[in-house]
């Protein structure tokens, strides 16, 4: 006769053993327990209750509405973080770079992630404009990024950037530009990745980046 159950193992009291309440039904709750989905309000408070995790443990975290599961080195999320841009910013003016407003997300410490970004700006010829990216948590950024430039008046226009610090300066006609950022991205403690843009010469006219058009996605690689 079968001592454990066929798929996760758990021991399965028998009429043989010493008679044990307890003991049978805390060998069973903790297997559960084990393997069960905690929900938990933030991600500390997980780290709290879960100190020693085991790999393909899982948790839902309300205060990020994901889900988690434990690889072996880190929790991720089984689901992409995406922000879509609702409103239009627009600087005039100014080289003093700004956050544009929804193209913010969180992230967590040593994890990987495959980031997408998608951006609708306008500039005039004159000023240009630049973007960077602000990186909060003070931890050492890792991974590579390509920038595609797509302007209606021009053809595709490819930069490769292997860098997250400093500023770009980017080429423009007038017209309406379209951006596409792709790559790896990943910190060594967690925090948040904004999109900044800004003039590179000041000038009276609008530089805008548009919403609708413009997205900011985080996917666990």
């Amino acid at each position: 006769m079968a001592t454990t159950t066929p798929i996760n193992g758990w021991s399965i009291p028998q009429l043989t053993d010493p008679p044990n309440i307890t003991t049978a039904v805390n060998s069973f709750a903790n297997a559960v327990d084990a393997r069960a989905n905690p929900i938990y309000s933030t991600t500390s408070a997980r780290n709290a209750a879960i100190p020693s995790p085991t790999a393909g443990q899982e948790c839902f975290v309300t205060g990020t509405g994901e889900k988690y599961i434990y690889t072996g080195s880190a929790w991720v999320g089984l689901a992409p973080r995406r922000q879509v841009k609702t409103g239009t910013n627009i600087v005039n003016n100014s080289t003093t770079l700004i956050d544009a407003t929804d193209l913010s997300l969180s992230f967590e410490a040593n994890v990987q992630y495959r980031l997408d970004c998608d951006i609708a700006i306008q500039s005039n010829t004159t000023p240009q404009f630049k973007f960077s990216w602000n990186v909060s948590g003070g931890g050492s950024i890792t991974g590579f990024y390509k920038m595609f430039l797509l302007t209606q008046n021009t053809s595709n226009l490819s930069v490769i950037l292997d860098a997250w610090g400093g500023t770009r300066g980017v080429n423009t006609d007038g017209t309406l530009q379209y951006m596409t950022f792709t790559g790896d991205f990943g910190s060594t403690v967690a925090g948040t990745i904004k999109f900044q843009f800004a003039q590179n010469v000041a000038n009276v006219s609008n530089t805008s980046v548009f919403f609708n058009s413009s997205m900011l996605m985080l996917k666990t690689t």
